[in-house]
């Protein structure tokens, strides 16, 4: 994902290929074929972001 876009808001364009049963955290590949890991708030704001 691009650095620049940090803050922003964005739509992610990927493909889901883990969540979790809460719905708070999502391993994601994007459309750039990196891989991340994003953890969020129940609020559903990024707490977190791994990336692989």
């Amino acid at each position: 994902m691009l650095p620049n876009l940090v803050g922003r808001d964005v739509c992610i364009v990927g493909t889901a290929l883990r969540v979790a049963p809460s719905g708070q955290r999502i391993h994601i590949r994007c459309a750039d074929g990196r891989e991340s890991i994003a953890i969020f708030s129940r609020l559903f704001r990024l707490l977190q972001k791994i990336e692989l």
